[in-house]
């Protein structure tokens, strides 16, 4: 199947459409987890080099509160602290960096995943 082959095609059948969504559902799951359980949702942001002719990206990664996706700050900001927008994060998601090391964990397995697939 091609969810879990090298091969990019899906020979289908009458039970296999049928179960096409449950597999779908089955193969995301370690890297998806429940989103919607998660107190905290992570958001990568590829930013553009700062210097003209530079070749270094930045990766940024900004938390949002899961319930309210207005609350929201940088990770820098939250590790730092002392920033509006991370204490109004920080007071609505209990254990936010705990929640937040999740989330980046939770990516860095798709990554690997995707790495293995591409």
């Amino acid at each position: 199947m091609a969810l879990s082959s090298d091969d990019s095609e899906i020979q289908s059948s009458a039970e296999g459409e049928g179960r096409l969504p449950e597999l779908v559902r089955l193969w995301s799951a370690p890297g998806l987890g429940d989103a919607d359980a998660k107190p905290v949702r992570l958001a990568l942001r590829l930013e553009l080099p700062e210097i003209d002719g530079a070749t270094t990206w930045r990766l940024g990664l900004t938390a949002l509160a899961a319930g309210d996706p207005s609350l929201r700050a940088d990770a820098e900001e939250i590790w730092s602290g002392g920033t509006p927008s991370a204490d109004a994060l920080a007071a609505s998601v209990p254990n936010l960096h705990n929640e937040l090391l999740l989330e980046i964990d939770r990516a860095c397995r798709l990554w690997q995943c995707d790495q293995r697939a591409g």
